[in-house]
């Protein structure tokens, strides 16, 4: 594994001891890339990555229960480099409640994933209480994709974070938008994050101005190292890391996003 000691050895980046990614993919993503669990390892250890947190994007085209068979073999063949968070579809009734049960309940996976657009629903449709009850119950996080567009909007995430307070949420891209104002919709949502405590956000694709401005409105304990590795390509890790460097942020604060923060909610074993 490439030391990040090496890569970024003048600065506060080359001082972290760890790292780990909540947000990584393996499957078919919809327009058809396959991405596996060697090729997520390969760019890992590329970039210094330690461990990430996966699951199966082929749950924007197959069912549930096939997208997290996916997930879970990816894990056994890794199992001291991922944990795996359960794709909920909630279209899916009753056989996704049942899966995702079935799921949390094994030691690959250690929270619930949802992805409004690719699935078509609105995160904060009664559909999904079930399964925020399940997270509840358990003691799990939840992941969601979050973005402008009317499935996946941030507000979404804030009104489910006030219906089930004992839930940690963490949404997923910081509200991803595309053009000029993209910065401003990611700060948008950290703020939004600031105004219930068991909102969190992760930082893939999120705006470096944004999240500078956004670490003096949100604790960095409540910001989570991810990337949606590996949809940006062969230099997706290092994309990621370099953006984290040029915000020159301290070593305590860097261990918090990078570490800290998602071994704290997440609880993984590897």
């Amino acid at each position: 594994m490439v030391s990040r000691a090496t890569k970024f050895r003048s600065t506060e980046l080359g001082k972290v001891k760890r790292v780990i990614d909540v947000y990584a993919n393996v499957g078919t993503a919809p327009d058809g890339r396959e991405f596996t669990a060697e090729g997520l390892i390969g760019a890992m250890e590329e970039a210094g990555i330690e461990h990430a947190i996966i699951s199966s994007i082929s749950g924007g085209l197959s069912s549930q229960q096939e997208a997290n068979r996916e997930a879970a073999k990816a894990r056994n063949r890794y199992p001291s480099r991922f944990a795996c968070l359960v794709w909920v579809n909630p279209g899916e009734g009753k056989a996704a409640l049942d899966n995702a049960k079935e799921c949390i309940n094994t030691e690959s996976f250690v929270g619930l994933k949802f992805h409004p657009f690719l699935n078509r629903f609105h995160f904060n449709d009664k559909s999904v209480y079930p399964f925020m009850k399940l997270a509840g119950d358990l003691g799990v996080p939840v992941l969601v994709h979050t973005a402008h567009d009317e499935f996946s909007l941030p507000v979404r995430a804030l009104d489910m974070a006030r219906r089930f307070p004992e839930v940690p949420i963490i949404m997923g891209h910081a509200g991803l938008s595309e053009g000029p104002h993209h910065g401003a919709f990611n700060l948008q949502t950290m703020i939004m994050a600031a105004m219930s405590r068991n909102l969190y956000v992760d930082t893939s694709w999120v705006d470096p101005w944004a999240l500078r401005r956004g670490l003096g409105i949100l604790s960095s304990k409540r910001i989570l190292f991810g990337t949606d590795a590996p949809l940006g390509g062969a230099r997706h890790y290092d994309q990621a890391l370099e953006t984290i460097d040029r915000m020159e942020l301290k070593l305590p604060v860097l261990e918090d996003i990078l570490w800290n923060s998602a071994v704290g909610l997440f609880k993984p074993e590897f």
